[in-house]
């Protein structure tokens, strides 16, 4: 019997198929990396949740933490001490899949979309929890801002600042990641800082840099402003976030994390 061969066509038809199938799985695959990394960080923002109504359950403070889940379309303060935000600007309200707990986030716009809270952090140690999303690579690019530290975006940089009450060598001292941060994807960051100890950035639950220092922070540094802002930094050049934020939770502690 004669034995049969592939023939060209044939040949190329497999391929074609072997390709297909290659790039699905490839797209599974990076679909199902994507899926475990949004919930390796909401577990670590929740972590940091606990641990920090824990310690100030126990040092009996709260008073000036702020929580936002965004969720019904508000900036509504779930802590239950009053700080509702207030919408400025016209921030488009995104829910379910464009939010990375499925509930509700925010879409600012880079021009004069931002948030209002209504209140301001009046303590040296802070640890401040965000989850954005922004493709811009250009100018700075403020998160959350209380006007003596923050966290915002600079260029393609991530940063963690803070005002010093010792100017003699710069007026702010930061703390920086390089990476995937305007990939235009959503990254979960907290920024603890520990007043003349130490500064901590992680970036979708891990510790992406940190820097001991000695300098204290200057509570009184922009003290005539009287509120914080999401999407927005007035003392650095009036700047407004073009991205999407979600999930801002600020605790007036430096959060130990191990």
């Amino acid at each position: 019997m004669k034995k049969s061969a592939f023939t060209l066509i044939e040949l190329l038809v497999v391929i074609v198929i072997i390709g297909i199938l290659a790039t699905i799985s490839v797209a599974q695959f990076n679909n199902y990396q994507e899926k475990a990394r949004i919930a390796r960080s909401l577990i670590f923002e929740k972590q940091i949740e606990t641990l920090a109504l824990a310690a100030m359950a126990a040092g009996g403070t709260g008073d000036t933490t702020l929580m936002y889940s965004f969720d019904d379309g508000t900036a509504t303060d779930l802590t239950g001490f009053g700080n509702n935000g207030t919408l400025d600007g016209n921030p488009t309200f995104l829910s379910g899949e464009d939010c990375p707990n499925g509930g509700g986030c925010f879409r600012f716009d880079e021009v004069d979309d931002r948030i209002e809270t209504g209140a301001r952090i009046n303590t040296a140690d802070i640890t401040m929890s965000a989850w954005y999303k922004s493709p811009v690579t250009s100018g700075k690019q403020p998160i959350f801002d209380n006007h003596n530290y923050g966290i915002k975006i600079h260029y393609n940089e991530l940063q963690l600042w803070f005002a010093k009450e010792d100017t003699s060598s710069g007026l702010f001292a930061n703390l920086k990641h390089q990476g995937v941060t305007t990939d235009g994807r959503w990254h979960h960051v907290v920024g603890v800082i520990k007043s003349g100890e130490y500064l901590r950035l992680y970036l979708d639950g891990e510790l992406v840099n940190e820097s001991y220092t000695s300098h204290e922070v200057n509570i009184d540094y922009g003290k005539w402003l009287t509120t914080t802002y999401i999407g927005y930094s007035r003392h650095m050049g009036f700047e407004y976030l073009g991205g999407d934020i979600d999930n801002i939770k600020v605790f007036p502690i430096a959060v130990e994390f191990n």
